[in-house]
This record gives C-alpha cells, structure tokens and sequence, in this order.
C-alpha cells in the first residue's frame, strides 16, 4: 500500500496544475499561528520538546483518522487519504516559480534578475546561517550563480522529495506529517524572523527549529547522497561522502552539496 500510495502520487504531482491548496503550508500556517496566539503554546517554539509537540498533534489525527477509515471501500478510502497527504507534503510551489523566473531571465540575458532570484531561492531555502552555495569564493561571480542555483534546487529537491520518500517508507503517512509539519513550521519561523528588523538578534526558536531539523535529517540526507554517489561518479563521490558521513559540524545542505558536486564530476578521458 506504502509503494502504491507514492506512485499514484508522484504521478499525480507531474500532472497536476501547481495549486497552493495543494500545498501543506497552507494548512500549516493557521495552526502555527494559533498556537503562537496562544499563550499556553508561545514557548513551544523555543522548545525541542515544544516543537516536537507541535508536530506530534497532527501527526496523531494523522493515526486516528487512519484507525477511522482503515478497511473503508475495500481500503481504497486509506489510499485516497495516504496519497492527498504524501501529495501534500511533496513538491513547493514557491521554488518553482522562482526557477521558472530564474529561466526566464536567463533567456533575456538579465543578469540582474538572475542575480536576484537566485538570491531569493538561496535566502528561502538556506536552513543555516551560511550560505553553503559560497562553498568555493573563488569561482566567478556567473559561475557562482549558476552553482548556486543548482545547489539550492538539489536541496529543494531532497527536502520536498527524497525526504518525504524516505520518512514515508520508514514511518509510514504518519511519519510524512512529522516531518512536513516540522519542515514548514521552521520555514514560517524563518520567513518570520527575516521580517524583523536587520539589528534585532535572531529569535532563539529559530535557532531551536534549525538545530531540530540538522538532527531529523541527519541520516536521511546521507542515505539522499548515497543515492548520488551510487548514480554518479562513484569514484570522485563516494570518498566525500564517507569522509563527512560522521561529520556533525556540516549542515544537511552542505553535506549533500558536497557530495553532490563530487558525483556530477566528470573525469578527463586519457
């Protein structure tokens, strides 16, 4: 049911329009700003077990509802509900539109808008404080931005994808809302915190949700680069990831980018 679920939906995602309402943040965001409302809630966030809590309420409906329509329709209810929710919690909307912009001022020549969309993918999909597409300072500037951009969508790709297959074969649908629930809250307090003022000093929640989230991909982003390494160049790739497969000073993204530019290398033919 698991493999049949994430087929059906991996299909329906390639063919359907992009929608917000397909979108797990939309029905995220209201609950995360309930429970910031809510004073018995507020230090939730500031909390690993608070942000794991908050996480763990949709996941258990998650379970009840499953526990409710388990059998229904000769299972096929089970089925609808376990695609909508892997269907909800793959795919982001807001990267692709920044990409289908970035494209798009590329075949203008725009540098300026090029510039600036990648900047905006970097600053809405970067998890850390550094920038892990200034992997190499020394390459130039177009160089950079081009490597940059792929850098980015290889780690949109894995959180909103490889991720969600990962967490949804070890845990199951209940295990795709942890983790998505999780994902998006940090990605509202992110976006929160960069709309606070360039002096303010960062909100310790978002440290918390940051430092949370390192741990929860830990093993999924090298079991992710594994896959890279096995696909690409194994014998440039597989060296770099067994070097930082233990590396906890490395984020998530660096690690796979790491990796992932090792196993696109190409070696010269003697």
């Amino acid at each position: 049911m698991t493999l049949l679920s994430l087929l059906i939906a991996m299909a329906l995602e390639r063919v359907l329009l992009p929608s917000r309402n397909w979108q797990i943040s939309t029905y995220i965001s209201p609950y995360f700003n309930l429970l910031q409302h809510w004073p018995n809630s507020r230090s939730w966030f500031g909390e690993t077990w608070g942000l794991l809590l908050i996480a763990a309420i949709p996941t258990a409906i998650t379970w009840l509802l499953l526990q409710w329509i388990e059998g229904a329709l000769f299972g096929l209810l089970s089925l609808a509900f376990s695609v909508a929710v892997i269907l909800l919690s793959m795919g982001c909307l807001t990267a692709r539109e920044q990409y289908k912009k970035f494209l798009r001022a590329a075949c203008r020549g725009d540098e300026e808008a090029c510039f600036l969309v990648a900047k905006a993918l970097d600053d809405n999909y970067c998890t850390t404080n550094k920038p892990e597409s200034e992997l190499d300072a020394s390459i130039p500037e177009h160089k950079a931005l081009e490597e940059g951009v792929g850098q980015t969508l290889t780690w949109v790709n894995y959180r909103y994808y490889i991720a969600v297959m990962i967490w949804l074969i070890v845990f199951g649908v209940e295990g795709v809302v942890f983790y998505a629930c999780l994902r998006t809250v940090m990605d509202l307090m992110v976006a929160r915190s960069t709309e606070a003022p360039a002096d303010e000093p960062q909100d310790v929640s978002v440290t918390s949700a940051q430092q949370l989230m390192v741990w929860l991909d830990f093993i999924p982003v090298r079991v992710a680069s594994l896959g890279l390494t096995l696909v690409g160049n194994f014998s440039q790739a597989m060296p770099v990831w067994l070097e930082s497969l233990l590396n906890g000073a490395d984020s998530p993204k660096a690690h796979l980018v790491r990796v992932s530019l090792a196993a696109e290398t190409i070696s010269d033919p003697d």
